[in-house]
Parts: C-alpha cells; structure tokens; sequence
C-alpha cells in the first residue's frame, strides 16, 4: 500500500474530500440537522471508519492515510484507537520500520515518515478527557520502540507537549492529566521515567501547540484556565513520580540530581532520602 502521494492510483482530493465529510458529519450533525436511520451519526461514521478492509490487521493501510489521520482520529476516534491497539499490539518488528522511515543520516529535506502523520492523529485525540489515556497509551508504545530520527517529531516529544504543566495540550483537568500520566509512566518504566524527566521544570521553557481538533468541542466547553498552582502542583507530581520511577538506579538518579534546584523541597528530600549518598546540590 503506497504511502507517498504519487505512488497513488486515486485522487487525494477525493480521499481528502470523503474525510472531511465523515467528520463534518460527526461534528456538525446537531447544527446540520443530519440524521441517520437506526444509529446515531456518530455510530455511522464510526461503522463507516472502522470496516475499513485491513484497517486494524495491516499497518500500511493506516500509514497510507497520511494526512487524512488527523481528521478521522476526530471523526471517529474509537475504531481508530482500536486499529492502532491492535496494530502495534504485534511484534514490534513487523510495524517499527513501516512507520519509522526518518533514518538520522538523513537530509532533513529529503527526510519522510508516516509516523508524524500518526502522532498527529493521537495529539488530537488526546484534547478530549475521553480518549487521552488511550491516546497517550498508544504514544507511549510508539516512544518505547522509536528508534530516533532526523525528524522532531517523535512520540515522547507529543506526550511531553500534551502533559505539560504550565501548558497542557488537552481539555482533561488537572487532577486526570496527572492521574493518567502516571498510568502511562509506569506502564513503561524505562520510556516513563524519560517523560518524567521531561516534564520536570525548566527555567527558559518553551512549547509548540499539538495538533488539535478543527470541528469537535472534545472537552474545549468546559476547560479550566490553568493556575500557577496547577501547575506547581503538577511540577511536583511529575517530580515525585520521577524519584519513584528513578528507584535506586544510580544512573537515573544521577540525572535528579541536575534537576535538584527546580524540585520542590519535598521532592528533592524524597530524592535525596533514596540515595543517601548523593549530596545536595549547591551553587559554585
């Protein structure tokens, strides 16, 4: 199944156009006054997404949608989520290399991966409170088998923008988004404790805005203003979740101790009561 635009045997407008339409139908069915016989609008473009032929058993047809991701991720994010589950529930080996092809002696030029289209798809399936943990579930199974490239897009990058404390890319409230990040961290200890460290505090820090839904309010209603004490209060709980995370292995703790002076006080005796030989950290 091609990937690349001109490898195509049937026009990409058509197949832009059919997306757009399942997710006009989705998120404008109320304004539209669209019904559907015997199901909900939801449940027919969810139908129509989900009896794809081979959606949920080959991952080149997933990777072949490529720009078309992000839309039916919104459209119909269930039978897309499930796809992808079942996809890369797999051996790893029979999917990492389809969908990972920015190799690091690439040209960033020249450089082309159907995972960004993939990570896309996720970043906006992750605004709504519904789907982040199964979003962020599926990143962090592309984070632990990412093998690096020349592209900045990569899986940790998208879970560190969608759980940032000072900025959070999703409509969840605080106390979900730290909840299910903890969930995702230690389902994977070794990616996890890289997100935590991630998330830590640090001083001149930046963002970019994750891809996000066009149509569907996915939570955007009842979001909450995010409060410096949201985000201390994740700080710490990001920071807490690094020590536990970090255990008694000398290296992990070994980076904490960088990040000492951007700890809070609590965190740092947690880290420090772990590793009593590590000393506080002090200015020259």
């Amino acid at each position: 199944i091609p990937t690349r635009g001109a490898d195509f045997h049937h026009s990409e407008w058509i197949r832009r156009g059919l997306a757009r339409s399942l997710l006009l139908i989705s998120g404008l069915h109320e304004a539209a006054k669209f019904k559907v016989i015997g199901a909900t609008p939801e449940q027919f473009v969810d139908g129509i997404v989900g009896s794809l032929p081979g959606l949920a058993q080959d991952i080149r047809l997933l990777a072949s949608l490529k720009s078309e991701l992000p839309m039916l991720a919104e459209a119909a994010p269930l039978p897309l989520a499930s796809a992808l589950e079942h996809v890369l529930g797999g051996d790893s080996a029979s999917w990492t290399s389809l969908i990972f092809r920015d190799k690091k002696d690439q040209s960033f030029l020249s450089s082309f991966s159907p995972h960004t289209y993939i990570l896309w798809a996720l970043e906006t399936m992750a605004w709504s409170p519904k789907y982040l943990h199964r979003a962020t579930s599926i990143l962090m199974k592309l984070a632990e088998y990412d093998p690096g490239g020349s592209l900045t897009n990569r899986p940790l990058h998208s879970l560190r923008e969608i759980f940032l404390a000072w900025k959070p890319n999703t409509y969840a409230p605080l106390e979900e988004r730290i909840a299910v990040c903890r969930s995702v961290c230690t389902s994977s200890r070794k990616t996890g404790l890289a997100l935590a460290m991630a998330l830590l505090p640090t001083r001149f820090d930046h963002s970019s805005t994750t891809a996000k839904p066009s149509l569907r309010d996915f939570g955007d209603a009842s979001s909450e203003t995010v409060t410096y004490g949201d985000a201390n209060k994740a700080f710490q709980e990001y920071g807490n979740l690094a020590v536990e995370l970090a255990g008694t292995d000398i290296s992990a703790l070994s980076l904490l101790v960088q990040r000492l002076p951007e700890l809070s006080a609590v965190t740092r005796e947690r880290a420090l009561g772990v590793c009593p030989s590590i000393q506080p950290w002090t200015a020259d």
